[in-house]
């Protein structure tokens, strides 16, 4: 037990000194733009007075990461009677490679260097030895220190925050771990109750957290950048609006989550047994401070999900990926409701050979999570729970969930209807078969989001071109973005159609004009099933594929809302193909 406890000390100990840098680097950064800030509010106020040009000239240097460049020059003015000479050229002293501005001034000030003609300079009416020859802010500088400071100093405080708060949590887990040997779930004080709260509460704050601190610096930042600009001619400027355009869209993100949270308050998850079973059951109510009638039923969604990290430092990165998932919707007229609050039975069934929980390892666990949805007036009702899902001695590998301990008043599975709702249309062929019609624009949502989210990502390469990042950096960001918008016009666009008979699968797939059509027959046929697809967020889409009897695997139905309609359809091609009805 000493030895666990220590190990776990020395790990927080060891995230904080490791988060230290990053917040410095955010700190650094935002002491550095305010200082640049200050420095040219101030230089507002100095006077302009002719200066001579003596020298000019363009350091280069260069390095892994390419070249870099800083345009230096000497020159002489005088004010009030006293001559001075100085070599301040610019508000930032470094040497940098942010779009042409160093380029530009070195060819002007060389123009003038040498001559009798003037230039202006700006002098410090309280210290005439302080001068600068350029006072403009740069765009460029102020957007780059931004970023660093949001990104660096967000990870470094958020790193050093969990670290802190975990601490406590880790030494009560310990005690936990000591009290409860090979029973995990009790460790975790929340799984043990059997009544889990909902994440609403949390990523409302987090939702507000993180809004606000992009808006209080974007916006100023902005206000300050874009004018100042706009005077100067520098219309590559207004491409800093994207950053406040990005904060108004979490800030919109952080209202409905407000707002959601505070219509549906904390919702619980009440556990028929604790843990949910491989081999067994998950089962038990979920209870909402709000009553629930909508139209549609309220949708259960519950995912097997490995999140794991790779990397260090600024090369790190987090991903989940869904190994299992079912859904289930509940019936409006199963709902039981109160004065007070709606119940939302919960009942399904988990495979013996699924992942159970395990966060033993942070950098790579495997948890579960219950998501309840449901179309409502106003802002939709979504709740998330983290579950507990374990071996036990009721795991049964030949009846992984044994009968229903629970009405869900689920409606029996009606294939037409659900193709219907999903935009899919099946209709006979002459020839006995059958013909699936998957239209365009089927997953507007998806589709939406995802072309938000390339409109951003465009933004983001022309600001990177426009900024003269290097080449590789650019060619990356435009590559990903040419997949991006491929995936986008293939949401929106994009078409398929399947014709089954016997012995013969022909699948046309047409977006954009363009067609490209492909033949299977059954005898080379070893397989159709279900299968994933894309994930948009906790999102998973399933296909329908067909595994050759060359071991190649094709999808020949995509996006596919639900892992039962994509396994029913596998069914009837199945049955289609075989001959059989």
């Amino acid at each position: 037990m000493g030895i666990t406890i220590g190990a776990t000390k020395s790990g927080t100990g060891c995230l904080i000194l490791f988060a230290l840098p990053f917040a410095g680097v955010g700190l650094f950064m935002a002491c550095l733009m305010a200082s640049t800030l200050w420095t040219w509010r101030d230089m507002r106020q100095w006077e302009e007075v002719p200066a001579f040009i003596l020298e000019a000239a363009l350091e280069t240097s260069h390095d892994s990461d390419g070249s870099t460049y800083r345009a230096t020059a000497r020159y002489r003015y005088t004010y009030a009677g006293h001559e001075y000479t100085s070599d301040r050229v610019a508000i930032e002293s470094g040497s940098d490679n942010i779009g042409s501005f160093q380029q530009d001034i070195d060819r002007e000030l060389t123009h003038y260097e040498g001559t009798d003609i003037p230039f202006r300079c700006f002098v410090n009416p309280e210290n005439p030895s302080q001068a600068v020859l350029y006072r403009q802010l740069r765009p460029g500088t102020l957007l780059l220190y931004a970023v660093f400071m949001l990104a660096f100093g967000g990870a470094g405080i958020g790193m050093i925050a969990g670290a802190l708060y975990g601490r406590r949590s880790v030494r009560n887990e310990n005690r936990l771990r000591e009290q409860y040997p090979g029973q995990p779930w009790q460790w975790n004080t929340a799984w043990a109750s059997g009544t889990i709260n909902s994440s609403n509460r949390a990523i409302a704050f987090a939702a507000l957290l993180f809004a606000g601190f992009w808006n209080l610096i974007t916006f100023p930042l902005a206000a300050f950048i874009v004018p100042q600009g706009l005077r100067d001619g520098q219309t590559a400027v207004l491409l800093a609006l994207l950053f406040p355009a990005v904060g108004l869209g979490l800030a919109a993100w952080a209202v409905v989550a407000v707002v959601r949270w505070r219509k549906y308050g904390d919702s619980l998850f009440e556990m028929a047994s604790v843990p949910g079973v491989l081999g067994g059951p998950l089962a038990g109510v979920i209870r909402t401070k709000a009553r629930l009638r909508p139209e549609d039923g309220v949708n259960l969604t519950l995912n097997c999900i490995r999140r794991w990290s790779t990397g260090t430092g600024k090369n790190r990165s987090t991903e989940e990926r869904i190994l299992w998932q079912d859904t289930r919707t509940i019936q409006r007229d199963a709902l039981k409701l109160d004065m007070a609050e709606t119940a939302i039975p919960v009942q399904f069934a988990i495979p013996f050979d699924a992942e159970q929980t395990d966060d033993d390892t942070p950098s790579d666990r495997i948890l579960w999570r219950l998501e309840a949805t449901a179309a409502t007036p106003g802002v939709d009702f979504s709740a998330q729970f983290e579950v507990p899902v374990f071996h036990t001695l009721e795991s049964r590998a030949d009846s992984p969930a044994g009968e229903p301990a629970i009405e869900t008043g689920e409606d029996s599975f009606d294939l037409d209807r659900e193709l219907q709702a999903a935009g899919i249309f099946r209709t006979p062929l002459a020839s006995g078969g059958r013909r699936y019609d998957f239209t365009m624009a089927r997953l507007k949502g998806a589709a939406a989001l995802l072309t938000v989210f390339f409109a951003v990502w465009v933004g983001i390469c022309v600001t990177l071109a426009m900024l003269g990042a290097p080449l590789l950096m650019t060619a990356i960001f435009c590559l990903i973005g040419l997949m991006l918008g491929a995936a986008v016009a293939d949401l929106w666009f994009g078409s398929q159609q399947l014709d089954v008979d016997f012995q013969v699968l022909t699948v046309t797939s047409r977006i954009l004009g363009m067609a490209r059509r492909k033949t299977f027959y059954y005898a080379d046929i070893e397989a159709i099933r279900a299968g994933f697809g894309m994930q948009s967020g906790n999102k998973t889409y399933f296909n329908v594929e067909i595994k050759t009897t060359e071991g190649k695997t094709c999808p020949v139905a995509k996006h596919l809302t639900n892992r039962k309609l994509a396994e029913s359809i596998a069914a009837d091609l199945e049955h289609a193909l075989s001959g059989r009805s």
